[in-house]
């Protein structure tokens, strides 16, 4: 089914995919106490941990953004791209089945405001699957990241 999609909505995934990562990603690196803070408020990790992510997770972010982007070793950043989006959508499933009423950090900063949860998971729900059309489908007359 991916092979019959058309190049140009492959270029458009990457667009996006990419985009929304660099974006988030630069946006998180700017005040990493306050994404910690968000990365808190959803009680699944320590300080430590959550001080880590928040340092680290944003550079990730911005490198895989970037990768599919440029159409670099797309099915590997497009892979992160996937496991990033999942473990991002059980982290909110789990606040909303908790019950925990915190904006979700995924713009950076502490946010305020309670976290609209179905929106969350669907727009990652939407880069997950996008992000493994691109790791099966690489970039179109580019590198797919295979060797």
């Amino acid at each position: 089914m991916a092979s019959q999609i058309n190049p140009t909505v492959l270029f458009v995934m990457r667009l996006i995919v990419g985009g929304v990562f660099l974006i988030t990603g630069a946006l998180k690196v700017r005040d990493p106490e306050a994404f910690s803070i968000s990365i808190q408020a959803y009680r699944l990790v320590s300080f430590g941990v959550a001080a880590a992510v928040a340092t680290y997770l944003p550079w990730l972010e911005i490198v895989v953004g970037a990768a599919v982007l440029a159409g670099w070793k797309v099915a590997g950043a497009a892979a992160s791209v996937a496991a990033l989006s999942a473990v991002f959508m059980a982290a909110i499933g789990s606040a909303w089945v908790r019950g925990l009423d915190i904006a979700c950090g995924c713009f950076g900063g502490a946010g305020s405001g309670a976290a609209s949860y179905p929106w969350h998971i669907l727009g990652n729900a939407a880069l997950f699957v996008m992000a493994l059309i691109l790791v099966r489908r690489g970039a179109p007359g580019g590198d797919s990241g295979a060797g």
